[in-house]
């Protein structure tokens, strides 16, 4: 934070809120992402029916 170092400190405040908006936006968005996975996941069928000769199994 070289703002805050040469004594910009209403500058070094603006970045530092800049920062943690973009964090905070970042960990929502992936939040809902992983939900978003999730619930794809859910939809998903993982059962096959199989047919060997006239025997259908599942």
């Amino acid at each position: 934070m070289l703002s805050l170092v040469i004594g910009d400190h209403v500058d070094a405040l603006v970045v530092a809120a800049v920062v943690v908006l973009d964090a905070v936006i970042g960990f929502v968005q992936e939040h809902r992402a992983e939900q978003a996975i999730a619930a794809l996941g859910q939809t998903i069928v993982t059962e096959a029916m199989t047919c060997s000769g006239s025997a259908i199994s599942s």
